[in-house]
């Protein structure tokens, strides 16, 4: 997991970037139409694991980060979700279920972290009519990236460009 704190209107918000997931989801071409969006299913909570991990930072991570803030200033107050719903590991899994994939909230905010993997055999089919078709992502990581995936999705792209022109 990554944790990152933002300040901003006498807040504090703790984002918390679970960086790997377990949970699989799919994404799916609609059209030849490269500005028409894909059909998106991440799959949040899909494998049961992550619920215990995201349940884990919660209990770990914001519970103590909670608890030093309020020891250095008692302004600072956990608002959402409250020490009594992290301390109940029904309501907590509830609170989760119901703010995934993004938990919007005072004090604390959840991402999950994506990473899309892509089979070339579907997109070759799904891409009629495009030619010299060249994929450069992730998926030639063979496993998720720690940390923002999408520096080495980047990296990937400038790396396969520049061979690419070398042998053009």
């Amino acid at each position: 997991m990554q944790l990152v704190g933002l300040g901003s209107e006498g807040q504090l918000s703790i984002i918390i970037l679970y960086l790997r997931p377990k949970s699989r989801g799919s994404i799916q071409i609609q059209s030849n139409d490269p500005l028409k969006i894909v059909l998106a299913d991440e799959g949040f909570l899909s494998n049961p694991a992550d619920l215990e991990v995201v349940k884990n930072i919660y209990n770990i991570y914001i519970k103590k980060i909670a608890q030093k803030l309020t020891a250095i200033d008692s302004a600072y107050k956990l608002m959402s979700p409250t020490l009594d719903i992290i301390n109940n590991d029904q309501r907590l899994e509830e609170f989760i279920k119901q703010n995934l994939p993004i938990i919007t909230i005072n004090k604390v905010h959840f991402e999950w972290h994506h990473e899309y993997k892509v089979e070339l055999l579907m997109i070759k089919e799904k891409c009629n009519g495009v030619s010299d078709l060249i994929v450069a992502d992730d998926s030639i990581v063979p496993f998720t990236v720690d940390g923002n995936t999408s520096a080495a999705a980047y990296l990937i792209g400038f790396t396969i460009a520049q061979q690419l022109q070398k042998q053009g």
